[in-house]
């Protein structure tokens, strides 16, 4: 027992219901359940307000000044994502963190109310990236240089009309599914129907890239824009050659032709 009549032991249940993730209701009904004895609610809001959140806010604070020294005086690739407390939009709470891509360290973390953004769960993650990228560019002065997110609109808005001067670039998920889209959307229109047959095999090909190009965007672009020799049956070219073995005779696709109406639109519309 500690000073005052504090027990002990319900510090410590505080803090392992805290740090588990866990909260209060559900950890109390099943001691009820095991008929063990529990902190009121009361008692433990009191001891996590108390002991548990500013030794956890001040270990977070000092472990985030740390991660941001190693990123100073030179150039930074963050990326940033949302979570809700629950799905659709019933959602009350987001938390938007940011992550310093070289090294995998998290470097910014905000918790949004929906009560900030007038009850409207949809503006929460644009209101924590907002609140990340102001704290990391003006209290931080870390130099930005690129930016990776989901395809959330007001992000991609903001990141046009706030930071224009720093790269957005979409995680490789959303890649791919913005490049079927536009795919799927070239396919629909007249006489370029062959394009559907080779969706899957293009999408495919863009995580294989991503991967064997080990983070460098110059050697993603490559290794993607060569796909447009081999969709055409053209296998070397002046700068390079497919690295795929001998092909099978009989195919399940047709071979696009060079200089085609599809090849000209994809080639002006869909590699960019």
């Amino acid at each position: 027992m500690l000073p005052r009549g504090v027990l002990l032991l319900n510090i410590l249940v505080a803090i392992c219901v805290a740090l588990s993730g866990n909260n209060w209701e559900k950890v109390s009904l099943f001691a009820k359940f095991m008929k063990l004895s529990f902190p009121s609610r009361t008692s433990f809001f009191n001891i996590q307000n108390k002991c548990v959140i500013p030794v956890v806010d001040r270990y977070w604070e000092n472990v985030r000044k740390t991660n941001i020294e190693s990123l100073k005086n030179q150039p930074v690739i963050v990326s940033g994502d949302g979570r809700m407390d629950s799905p659709g939009f019933s959602a009350k709470l987001c938390t938007y963190t940011m992550m310093d891509q070289a090294k995998k360290t998290i470097i910014a973390l905000e918790v949004i109310d929906k009560r900030e953004v007038e009850l409207k769960s949809t503006n929460m993650e644009s209101l924590g990236f907002d609140r990340s990228m102001t704290g990391l560019l003006n209290r931080d002065k870390l130099d930005i240089k690129e930016v990776v997110t989901d395809a959330h609109p007001q992000i991609s808005a903001k990141m046009k009309k706030k930071y224009s001067r720093i790269r957005h670039s979409y995680d490789l998920w959303h890649g791919a599914k913005n490049l079927n889209k536009k795919l799927a959307q070239l396919g629909s229109t007249k006489g370029n129907d062959s394009v559907n047959l080779w969706r899957k095999h293009i999408t495919n090909h863009f995580f294989h890239c991503a991967e064997e190009s080990k983070g460098s965007c110059e050697t993603m672009t490559t290794r993607f824009t060569s796909l447009m020799n081999h969709v055409v049956n053209k296998h070397k070219w002046m700068t390079g050659e497919c690295s795929h073995g001998p092909l099978e005779e009989e195919r399940d696709k047709p071979w696009l032709k060079r200089g085609s109406s599809t090849v000209r639109a994809w080639k002006g519309q869909h590699l960019n």
